[in-house]
């Protein structure tokens, strides 16, 4: 869900935003509301992700997880600095699964969308908020999401075989 309200906020971000203060667009209730939703997403996935995959990632999964998940709840309340430490949990959280959890590929995929989107958020501040376009390249952090829940799905959650063996 995370990724697909990434996705969403970026493709109305580039519809409808036109810059720091260049008035509300009429859609900013949409905007507000998808970001609180991709926020609060992301940082409900970093906590089922390590919880998921617990027994079989490094030993810096968890806090990296915490950090990711704290900062992204902060993000969708408003203080979207804390993307910035959200993005470091995120990292540090896909290289303590990489090639235990998910495979190296995805982790990368993952780390790379991570700094990708970083990077917007810098050369979006740094335009002074005007170069909406920069707002195209967060969108392989949403679709790497996507991948992310697919593996994770198909590798960390038990089959209902396993549940059934374990109840029996």
């Amino acid at each position: 869900m995370g990724g697909a309200a990434v996705l969403a906020w970026t493709g109305l971000i580039l519809r409808d935003f036109k810059g720091w203060g260049a008035g509300e667009p009429e859609s900013a209730w949409v905007m507000i509301l998808l970001s609180f939703v991709a926020f609060l997403s992301l940082a409900a996935a970093h906590v089922l992700l390590a919880v998921a995959c617990q027994s079989s990632m490094r030993r810096a999964g968890g806090p990296a997880a915490s950090i990711a998940a704290v900062s992204y709840v902060l993000a969708a309340f408003g203080a979207a600095s804390a993307i910035a430490f959200g993005l470091i949990g995120s990292v540090a959280l896909f290289g303590a699964l990489a090639g235990r959890t998910i495979p190296v590929w995805l982790s990368a995929i993952m780390i790379g969308a991570s700094v990708l989107l970083f990077g917007v958020m810098l050369g979006f501040t740094g335009s002074d908020g005007q170069d909406i376009g920069l707002f195209a390249f967060s969108a392989p952090f949403g679709v790497a999401w996507i991948l992310m829940g697919l593996a994770v799905i198909r590798r960390c959650l038990p089959s209902p075989a396993t549940l059934t063996d374990a109840a029996g």
